[in-house]
């Protein structure tokens, strides 16, 4: 019951995200180039402050979770349950005070 969105860097997510705001946004860890989830999110905060987000990542490197942590953010570590996910989303949605819809229903792993 969901709308996927998919955006290929920071700039495009900010492009899209002004013409219609994410009830959430789920993000690697590690993005193309020099580009990071962390700063996509922040990013995306900076126009829609109560931006509900959730990061994934296969990463494992200290310093990497500890920026992660820092920021608040949850850290999903691959592969990804469909009931990880789900219960994610819905504390990240009711963290952020922005609960429009239920998640429901079941889907694969994310790996």
């Amino acid at each position: 019951g969901c709308e996927v969105e998919l955006a290929g860097s920071t700039r495009e997510a900010m492009v899209k995200g002004l013409t219609r705001v994410p009830d959430i946004v789920l993000c690697d860890l590690r993005l193309r180039g020099a580009d990071d989830g962390l700063a996509a999110v922040r990013s995306l905060r900076s126009a829609h402050p109560k931006l509900p987000a959730v990061l994934i990542s296969g990463d494992t490197a200290p310093e990497r979770l500890r920026e992660a942590h820092e920021a608040g953010l949850t850290l999903l570590h691959k592969p990804v349950s469909a009931e990880q996910l789900v219960a994610a989303m819905q504390a990240a949605i009711a963290e952020r005070g922005s609960v429009k819809h239920v998640i429901r229903g079941e889907a694969g792993a994310i790996g």
